[in-house]
């Protein structure tokens, strides 16, 4: 058995992936339309309360700009809090869909989604389709990362945004400029959701500049993608 097991861990360490593998942001579009609603049974019946627990404020003034976004800025002027637009628009939008509760598991469940599909298309791309099942398992079955997802601080969704930019910046196909545009985006809005997030998303951009270094104009090109996709 434990050379069955370590045998498959090498054929993941030597995996190169087929044309087949490499698919386009169609399927990754469709990996999603199945992981939100799968996320949404698991924050609905898994052991998480998608409400920020009792003692705890910072949370509930989230909650508070997706429903009177203009009376809080009208009476408390512009604080650091309506500088996250990157949460508090798509809070807005689902709460204006939708009743509260409803609404907090529609955002909940597209942090986990978001997150666990950019990390499953990560390794898919690399490692195969197993190691790729595994970690988002993994991921979505982490504690840390639930406790962050489960409630309305903007740390889950600056992780969400976090790995879509990752996911950009390793995907081994289509345009790799365009890819780094959308992954500096990303990344932006990552940095603006949470900036304690910034020393995440510092680690992220070395993954671009460290695969340039041995030439300088591949190395120019991708920072001028990413400056780019940033200034948007």
């Amino acid at each position: 058995m434990w050379q069955r097991a370590l045998l498959r861990i090498r054929k993941a360490r030597h995996y190169r992936p087929d044309l087949p593998d490499f698919r386009g942001p169609a399927h990754c579009a469709l990996s999603l339309l199945i992981a939100l609603p799968a996320a949404m049974l698991w924050m609905a019946f898994g052991p998480f309360v998608i409400y920020p627990p009792i003692g705890n404020i910072d949370p509930w003034f989230y909650p508070g700009y997706f429903t009177n976004f203009r009376y809080l800025v009208l009476h408390h002027g512009f604080t650091y809090y309506v500088s996250r637009l990157p949460w508090i628009l798509p809070g807005r939008l689902a709460f204006s869909i939708a009743s509260p509760e409803v609404a907090s598991l529609l955002l909940c469940s597209g942090i986990v989604a978001v997150s666990a599909v950019s990390l499953y298309w990560i390794v898919r791309w690399h490692y195969g389709r197993a190691p790729a099942a595994l970690a988002a398992v993994v991921l979505i079955t982490n504690p840390y990362f639930m406790s962050a997802a489960v409630w309305q601080y903007p740390d889950g969704p600056a992780i969400a945004y976090g790995m879509a930019g990752l996911a950009l910046y390793l995907r081994p196909t289509g345009s790799r400029s365009w890819n780094s545009f959308w992954a500096a985006a990303m990344l932006v809005l990552s940095g603006a959701t949470n900036m304690a997030g910034g020393p995440m998303v510092l680690a992220i951009v070395v993954f671009p500049l460290w695969r340039c270094r041995h030439s300088l104009k591949e190395f120019l090109k991708e920072a001028v993608c990413s400056v780019a996709g940033a200034a948007v």
